[in-house]
Formats: C-alpha cells, structure tokens, sequence
C-alpha cells in the first residue's frame, strides 16, 4: 500500500489515480511515448462539469483520453444516441445505392418515396442489428479485460457488488485475489460516491462508457456512405446485382476490420482504464487481440467481400480443391 502525496489518502499499488483527490499518482511508460502520449497520457487537469452528449461523442475521435476521463465522471445516457446514428447512416446507405439504380419511366415522387421506405427498412433493422454487435463487442472485450487485469474483480470490490461465492463470474474476475491488493480506504471512498449499493458490475457503468468507444462505426458508416454516393456505377434494374460486386465494397469493408482491429480497441482501453483505475498496456494488448478476433470473424469472413478476390473462405476452398 502507498498514500497519495497530495491529499495522503491510502491507495493500492496498482493505481494510478488517487481515489480521493484525482492526483495522478504515477506515470505508465505508454503515457510518455511522443505519438501515443497524445492517446493515452492521462489528463491532469481539473474536472469542472460534464460536456454535452454531442461534444463528448466528439472528443471521443479527436480527444478521447479527455472524453473517457469526462464520460467516467459522470456517465449520463449517450449510448442511445450513438446507436441511432449508427443506423441513420446506415439507412442511408440504401439511399445510395437507391440512387443508382435506374427504373424507365418512374416518376420523380415514386423514386423518392422507394428511397424512403429503403431508408425507414435499413433504419429499423440496423437498431436491431447494431444492438446485437454492440452486446457482441461488450462481451468479448469485458473477457479480453477480465483476462489482462481482472477488472471485473477490481470494479467488485471497490464498488463492494457482493458474488456467488465459486461461480464462473467470480473466479474469472479474480475478485478473491484482488481482494488482498485494494486497500480499504479505496473500497470506502467509490463506495460512498453511490447513492445506493450497488449489485451488479453493469450499475457501475462500464457498459454505458464502453459504448462510447464505439463511436468510430459513425465515422466508418458516413464515410461508407459517401463512397458508395460517389463511386457506385449506374445500373438500370435489372442488373442490381453489380452494384454489390463492386470493388467500393471491398474498401469499405477493409476500413470496418481495420476500425475494429486498432481503433475501437484504443477507445475500448481507455474507457476501462478509466473506470478501473488500471494499466494501459495490460487493456490495450488483449483488446487488440479480441479485435483481430472480432474482425476476422464478422467482417473478413463475409462471402461478398472483394467480390471474391478476397473472399477467405473462397480462397481456402480453392487453395484445398
């Protein structure tokens, strides 16, 4: 155990924020490199008052150590918001693809309105779909962080969430090693900012500030969204099928895997670092592996990518025939 040198309250080895006061107790090598200190140094100035929801979805792609130190101290209702707009770009990528596709004699309103009720399909359904890879996402990187730096074991017992004693839950965590390491002083100090004890890991937060980290899908859907507005060849009804063999596909595909390979897994890391009060490093290295996972998994393995030319599956069915 240490104290903090600024206001003397007992904390744990391991932390590097005082639980008390803010101070910053210690520096990670990672924080001190020139290009990565920009991502991950963490913010030393004073906490005022929460940003907007819209500045902290902001900040989250060009300030994000800011954002997460920001949506931690006060983690108000944003995830919503970014899954709606997630599904507006979505939706209007059948916009995009509506607008190259040529119909002989449709009137302007009939193009207009078939466009629109694209739109309002897509919409609705990427709700849908977007819910599913947000609690997809949630899970494996909530494994990746239990396995590098227990954090479900650390938020347990600062937070004082009671367990079954020998579940699956508890021993993955690593609660009853933990237990040792955090002081007292720690335990008490998250425990008296809630106005009511708390039950369950999700009351604590993570998930709200882990759905932050998603941001960067808006960036890859509008930029999506453009490409396909700008590069998508015309085709009269009847051959709808280019449209999807062509090679814009490819590249917008290629930008979702790279998004979930190195960004998300950035933003991933410094929201539970933030909430866990833990190592950089540690976080950073698991969720990229996840992300390489996740990548491989849900985007590389889509049987349209490339239209073939990079195709894994039809390139392995080849390499074995």
């Amino acid at each position: 155990m240490g104290r903090c040198s600024s206001c003397g309250a007992e904390s744990d080895l391991d932390e590097y924020v005082c639980s008390n006061c803010g101070y910053h107790i210690k520096t990670e090598r990672i924080e001190g490199i020139p290009f990565l200190s920009y991502l991950f140094k963490r913010p030393e100035k004073k906490w005022y008052k929460p940003d907007k929801i819209l500045m902290r979805i902001a900040k989250t792609i060009y300030n994000p150590a800011w954002a997460f130190f920001d949506i931690n101290k006060k983690k108000k209702s944003g995830t919503i918001l970014i899954l709606l707009i997630n599904a507006l770009f979505f939706g209007l990528w059948g916009v995009a693809i509506n607008i190259h596709v040529t119909v002989a004699e449709m009137p302007f309103l009939q193009k207009f309105l078939n466009g629109l009720a694209i739109f309002l399909v897509l919409f609705i359904f990427s709700i849908l779909y977007y819910s599913i890879i947000f609690w997809v996402y949630d899970l494996s990187f909530s494994l990746a962080s239990n396995f590098s730096v227990q954090l479900d074991g650390i938020l347990a017992i600062r937070f004082n969430i009671q367990t079954k004693k020998g579940s699956l839950k508890e021993l993955m965590s690593g609660k009853k090693r933990l237990q040792r390491q955090i002081s007292e002083d720690t335990i008490k100090l998250e425990g008296a900012k809630q106005k009511k004890p708390l039950k369950k890991i999700k009351q604590t937060g993570k998930y709200k500030i882990m759905r932050y980290a998603y941001t960067p899908l808006i960036v890859i859907n509008f930029v999506g969204f453009l490409l396909l507005l700008v590069a998508l060849p015309t085709r009269d009804n009847t051959q709808i099928a280019d449209l999807f063999s062509s090679p814009v596909w490819t590249i917008i595909y290629l930008l979702e895997a790279l998004t979930l390979i190195l960004w998300i897994p950035v933003l991933v890391t410094l929201a539970l670092r933030e909430i866990g009060n833990t190592n950089t490093t540690k976080l950073l290295i698991g969720n990229v592996v996840i992300g390489v996972i996740l990548s491989f998994l849900l985007i590389l393995l889509r049987p349209d990518i490339g239209a073939g030319d990079l195709n894994l599956i039809a390139l392995f069915q080849g390499a074995t025939s």
